[in-house]
């Protein structure tokens, strides 16, 4: 009896150690690779045109913010905003968040968090969801970042942004929302610890050859690529 329990209390305290590694390990990768800038030298080409995107965080989860329309896009007639509870067409500035679909629908508040949601979600047991807000304006903060790219860059980034989406033409899933400007769509991909809702945002902004870091799951390892 006395055997069995040593042997537990050491299969205890060396699960307790491997999760502390584990934990120790992320974390030391989040730090440096979060301070690794990729596309840094990709300067826009003069000659091109240049077109402002925003990047946006709440303190939690990054969105990249981009002009509902432009010459190049009109992004109404992919999702359009006149779905939203608000039934307006005519807002300046469309914000694109990918994520997971439980935490999105069933979590508006950290206090509502089931054990559940989290456990599917750090281990990509659930199905992911594309957030899509609507605004009148935008304005540079700590939290919102400015960023000028060419038409090269952003012609990657329309293409990226809609790639994402499960269906061609997206149709928002009805009655899901959290305010009067933005809806819900189904998405690709899965989320899980190694790919957060920011890390979609920070590996979206790489594929279009926009400057970021080389992998965060955090909305600062993205920001803080723009402080200087």
């Amino acid at each position: 009896m006395k055997a069995i329990f040593l042997k537990t209390l050491q299969f205890i305290f060396k699960l307790f150690e491997g999760i502390l590694l584990f934990i120790s390990g992320y974390l030391t990768c989040v730090y440096l690779f979060a301070l690794i800038i990729v596309n840094g030298d990709n300067i826009a080409l003069s000659s091109e045109p240049k077109i402002e995107i925003f990047l946006h965080s709440n303190g939690v989860h990054t969105d990249i913010v981009v002009p509902t329309k432009n010459r190049f896009i009109d992004w109404t007639k992919f999702v359009d905003p006149s779905e939203t509870k608000s039934g307006k067409s005519n807002y300046s500035w469309t914000a694109f968040g990918w994520g997971d679909k439980g935490f999105y629908l069933e979590t508006p508040t950290w206090a509502e968090l089931k054990p559940s949601i989290a456990f599917n979600a750090m281990f990509g047991l659930s199905e992911t969801a594309m957030h899509v807000s609507f605004y009148s304006g935008i304005k540079e903060s700590p939290n919102c970042k400015k960023v000028v790219i060419s038409l090269s860059q952003y012609m990657l980034l329309i293409q990226n942004i809609k790639n994402q989406f499960k269906e061609a033409k997206p149709k928002r899933l009805s009655g899901k929302h959290y305010n009067s400007n933005d809806s819900f769509y189904k998405a690709k991909g899965t989320y899980h610890i190694f790919k957060t809702c920011n890390t979609w945002v920070n590996q979206t902004l790489k594929k279009s050859n926009i400057k970021t870091c080389l992998w965060t799951p955090f909305d600062r390892g993205i920001l803080n690529a723009y402080d200087n």
